[in-house]
């Protein structure tokens, strides 16, 4: 996932609160990058670019300024913790590369909670509605961005 995705993805967690996913192709028309699927009621996103799938999270509760470096994991249920990126490119938000594997896109299609841990602290994103964003998402990449 590139910073320049992540940070147009970061972006869109400003819109206003929705009731579910919104889903848009991320780039310019007829030359888009990838598509992106944002709560904007939990602030939880899936950004797709090519064959990556990542993560994007927000919350006030993470306490992280613009470029700070982020130490800390991610989980579904509380199963399997995975790392997050390196460091932030919006305040307050985190993100992570999805390994590539259909058990972990069934885990985040099928799941309950994501889970964000950094030093002591843990939040919670529902994923209510993950599978229906997850396969827009999809639909979205096929139509817009071009192999």
């Amino acid at each position: 996932m590139t910073r320049p995705t992540l940070i147009a993805a970061a972006l869109l967690l400003t819109t206003t609160a929705q009731a579910a996913y919104k889903i848009e192709p991320i780039g310019e028309p007829g030359a888009h990058k990838g598509c992106i699927a944002i709560d904007g009621e939990t602030e939880l996103g899936f950004v797709a670019a090519g064959q990556s799938l990542a993560i994007l999270v927000h919350s006030e509760l993470l306490r992280l300024r613009k470029g700070d470096p982020v130490d800390g994991t991610w989980n579904v249920d509380g199963g399997k913790e995975y790392k997050l990126d390196a460091s932030t490119d919006t305040a307050n938000t985190v993100s992570a590369d999805v390994p590539q594997t259909k058990p972990m896109f069934d885990l985040l299609r099928d799941g309950n909670t994501l889970n964000v841990t950094l030093g002591a602290t843990n939040v919670e994103w529902s994923l209510a509605g993950s599978s229906k964003a997850l396969q827009e998402l999809g639909a979205c990449m096929d139509k817009n961005v071009k192999p």
